[in-house]
């Protein structure tokens, strides 16, 4: 199975500005796939996002980035770490259940043998929100 699995497409949009000279930078850096046994981390995306926020949220979406991915498909991780005084590198890990794929022809096609979702990052403070 893991086999079909080299290969995986990514949609990402990014919107993202400056407010009152805060660093609100939502910058794709990375994409890796691994579908090996027992791996569980088989999507790893990486980001540069900017230190002014307060929190941020994660969320997938289908290949059109319209409509949120509510099956449970797919877990989400992530992680922060510290990369300058503007930025930090955001760290999203996604696991993916092997089992439930071939039944989701909307993320996944057996033909090809490309899984394919879009990411949403969205970065918060306590009066701005911006995404990517």
């Amino acid at each position: 199975v893991s086999s079909i699995f080299k290969s995986f497409a990514m949609g990402t949009f990014l919107f993202a500005s400056h407010a009152s000279g805060q660093n609100w930078d939502i910058n794709f850096l990375t994409a890796t796939a691994d579908f090996e046994n027992g791996n569980t981390n088989d999507i790893k995306l990486d980001y540069e996002i900017g230190t002014a926020r307060s929190s941020y949220t994660v969320e997938l979406f289908d290949t059109s980035c319209t409509e949120a991915i509510s099956a449970p498909i797919f877990e989400i991780g992530t992680s922060i770490t510290a990369k300058d005084n503007n930025h930090d590198t955001l760290e999203i890990l996604v696991n993916v259940d092997l089992a439930q794929l071939p039944s989701q022809n909307t993320f996944y096609d057996p033909l090809s043998g490309k899984l394919s979702f879009c990411t949403k990052v969205q970065m918060s403070s306590l009066h701005c929100s911006l995404h990517s």
